[in-house]
């Protein structure tokens, strides 16, 4: 018996076993599941639009961070530019749930002006 955990064997369903028989329920199987996926939110015009208005707010919310280094000093920047970055990687990952990814650009920008400001309220940075 090997040192690692090996997967416990599987018993088909009664739906599965449909799949398994040959090729002709095999392509029904992957012509349904191509149709449902073509039916995903994302593929919509209108969710095209607002993925690609997403990803322009997306890069538009990078730009205070960018030129931040007029008002702010590297460390906070570099910490601003992290958090611009999970914000990309999780509007990356949900741009299929249509609103929901919108809110980061401005969660991004949200926490840009108070890192400004409490730096400029408390730490003395000015431009």
């Amino acid at each position: 018996m090997p040192w690692w955990p090996t997967p416990s064997p599987r018993t088909p369903l009664s739906a599965d076993a449909s799949v398994l028989e040959g090729p002709v329920v095999l392509s029904r199987a992957r012509s349904r599941s191509q149709t449902d996926q073509s039916q995903a939110p994302g593929q919509t015009k209108i969710g095209v639009v607002v993925t690609v208005v997403g990803f322009i707010l997306c890069f538009a919310a990078g730009l205070p961070i960018l030129v931040g280094g007029l008002i702010m000093p590297g460390y906070a920047v570099g910490l601003l530019g992290l958090i611009w970055l999970a914000g990309f990687i999780f509007a990356i990952r949900w741009r299929d749930r249509r609103g929901l990814f919108l809110v980061f650009p401005f969660i991004t920008v949200a926490i840009w002006f108070a890192v400004a400001w409490l730096g400029d309220t408390f730490l003395g940075w000015t431009a």
